[in-house]
């Protein structure tokens, strides 16, 4: 399990620096994130657990692919959550998306409430979720959706290491 958590750290921290710094996360980290990920499995597991581990990922990578299409996560974010998802396998990917999506939630409160003050940014986010007009305000007014976008990064790791502390909000 060591070089499973060794394999952890050595994506997360690059990839939320590149995500903080940049709002992006380089396919190159992604791909090598992909090569560690399956390679730690294979050392700590053994080919056995390749097959849950994959399965893992692709649940995982589904999922956010949902969210990418409507417009909530970034391609980067996706792939991250694919990355993660090789390691922590299959039984847990459900819990995994969920502590995502806890974290995720958090890190978008605490990001509004620190851009905007906590009553403008209820109302904010309030708005956000009813109507979409929100995004075409955003781009009409100069905001090229640059400002709106989170390092969700962020949550993605802190999700994943939550999951692999065996942290579960589903027993």
């Amino acid at each position: 399990m060591l070089v499973v958590w060794l394999a952890a750290i050595s994506i997360a921290l690059p990839s939320i620096f590149f995500d903080c710094r940049e709002r992006r996360i380089p396919n190159a980290l992604i791909a090598s994130g992909l090569l560690l990920a399956v390679s730690a499995v294979l050392y700590d597991g053994g080919v056995s657990s390749l097959a849950n581990a994959l399965l893992g990922g692709l649940v995982a990578f589904l999922a956010g692919l949902f969210f990418w299409l409507i417009g909530w996560l970034g391609a980067g974010d996706v792939k991250l959550i694919g990355v993660f998802g090789i390691l922590i396998g299959l039984p847990e990917a459900g819990a995994f998306l969920i502590n995502v999506g806890l974290t995720g939630a958090v890190l978008a409160l605490t990001f509004l409430i620190w851009k905007g003050g906590a009553r403008t940014s209820w109302q904010k986010l309030n708005y956000m979720l009813v109507s979409k007009e929100y995004q075409l305000a955003a781009e009409s007014s100069g905001e090229n959706g640059q400002q709106l976008r989170l390092p969700y990064a962020i949550a993605v790791v802190a999700g994943a290491f939550a999951t692999m502390l065996g942290l579960s909000p589903i027993g």
